[in-house]
């Protein structure tokens, strides 16, 4: 069984005004309280005290918060097998949906990482462009849920030098893309006739990053035999931030990361 310890992963405040009217006076006074919601405590899981015995794997999920019941059962999945992943936001998406598909993402220990904000290919965007893209995403995400993300996925893995400076030298995130062998991505194998299970547990390693859409429902689907199949062969799941810090590697700027080595 998994144990489980209190983390404050969010905290927010929300101030309340209402009004009393008194029995002698019928005058109206306004009343000011403040209720400070309990900070979410996301689990953690004895693997984690030596993740050194262990393969890793940093699933990231692109797109959110979209199709919102794929998403629960692939966040559902991810715990039944004490792991945790990356959500990669898009602006657009947060804006319409709201939060509480990505509140219960952070309760359950996963991580979320900007993905833009309307999915442009920004490899044929200006500096100024990719910086108002990422900018403004980032600050839903911090107006939504409180909090900052640290990874940039780029909409069609499609990165370049001039999408590194931007993140690096605005202080923002560290660019990922995922495992070099695109059958791992999700979207574009299911479209080419591939198998989303088979693809992800024959192409496995230590330090691979996983591209998933969890709007194609055959990928929510397969994520328990997934899950299983690679938990049996040693591996645990984790976010990108994890991934580099249970590997002792410090992420770079200049770098776009494939897995945790490059």
């Amino acid at each position: 069984m998994p144990m489980t310890t209190t983390r404050s992963d969010l905290e927010r405040t929300t101030t309340n005004t209402s009004s009393i009217v008194t029995s002698t006076t019928r005058s109206t006074v306004s009343v000011t309280t403040t209720t400070t919601k309990k900070p979410m405590v996301a689990p953690t899981y004895e693997w984690q005290s030596h993740p050194q015995d262990f393969k890793l794997i940093a699933f990231g999920f692109d797109d959110l918060p979209t199709s919102a019941g794929n998403v629960q059962m692939v966040i559902d999945t991810l715990a039944k097998y004490e792991g945790f992943g990356t959500c990669f936001v898009l602006g657009e998406n947060l804006e319409k949906a709201g939060p509480e598909l990505l509140e219960y993402a952070l309760q359950n220990g996963f991580e979320i990482g900007n993905h833009s904000y309307d999915h442009a290919n920004l490899s044929k965007c200006s500096y100024e462009e990719i910086v108002s893209q990422v900018r403004r995403t980032n600050d839903i995400i911090e107006r939504s849920v409180g909090v900052k993300p640290k990874w940039f996925r780029p909409p069609y893995l499609a990165s370049n030098s001039t999408i590194r400076a931007a993140c690096a030298a605005n202080g923002w995130m560290h660019v990922v893309n995922g495992n070099k062998n695109s059958t791992t991505n999700t979207w574009y194998n299911v479209e080419d006739g591939g198998n989303v299970l088979r693809d992800a547990v024959n192409n496995a390693y230590d330090g691979a990053i996983y591209v998933m859409h969890p709007a194609r429902e055959e990928t929510a689907l397969s994520m328990d035999e997934i899950c299983k199949q690679l938990y049996d062969k040693g591996y645990r799941f984790c976010t990108m931030s994890q991934l580099f810090e249970y590997k002792g590697i410090e992420p770079q700027y200049s770098k776009t990361y494939h897995d945790v080595n490059e």
